[in-house]
């Protein structure tokens, strides 16, 4: 990737040819065959050099959501281990608009599963995920679509932006200092 954007002109479009990008993104046996179908986003870490995306089709059977990583060092994607909180049920939507941060100094990947007041957290140098505590109710009352999370390192915290179903929405702040949601 580095090579291709070295040798290009401001302005200008090229194609990055990948490895593996067709068997690590597509079949995913739901209505679309395909994971970016209702993800919009994922988080460049700058230190791995690796792009870090979660996502799947919609309505996905049995269990097809993906976490999935391209690298720049190998410039191919591959699938990464499932975490356990995917939803696995026939039907289970797998909605992931705007759900991805990224605090790259820490190395924290932080996911907010669709329908979840629960957001997941994964370390990227160990590879493992773990969970935040659960959003109280009596921070935000809405919680299933239409979300947003962004890493704000001046403040070491994660901001959740919620479209409340009726209502002018909520904005929300997990603060890794303190470990708690206000």
């Amino acid at each position: 990737m580095a090579s291709l954007a070295a040798s290009m002109q401001p302005g200008t479009w090229a194609e990055l040819t990948t490895s593996n990008i067709s068997a690590t993104l597509a079949n995913t046996g739901g209505a679309r065959g395909m994971t970016f179908g209702y993800t919009d986003n994922g988080v460049w870490d700058p230190v791995t050099r690796r792009f870090f995306f979660v996502g799947g089709d919609h309505n996905p059977s049995p269990c097809y959501p993906r976490f999935v990583s391209y690298s720049e060092s190998t410039n191919a994607w591959q699938i990464l281990s499932q975490p356990s909180w995917f939803p696995c049920t026939p039907g289970g939507a797998m909605h992931a608009y705007d759900h991805t941060a990224i605090d790259p100094v820490n190395r924290k990947l932080y996911h907010r599963p669709y329908n979840n007041r629960v957001v997941q957290k994964y370390n990227i140098d160990s590879g493992t995920w773990t969970s935040l505590p659960s959003i109280p109710s009596s921070v935000m009352t809405y919680n299933s679509c239409c979300t947003a999370v962004a890493w704000f390192p001046e403040r070491n915290s994660l901001v959740y932006i919620s479209l409340e179903n009726g209502t002018n929405g909520s904005a929300v702040e997990y603060s890794e200092t303190n470990g708690v949601w206000q």
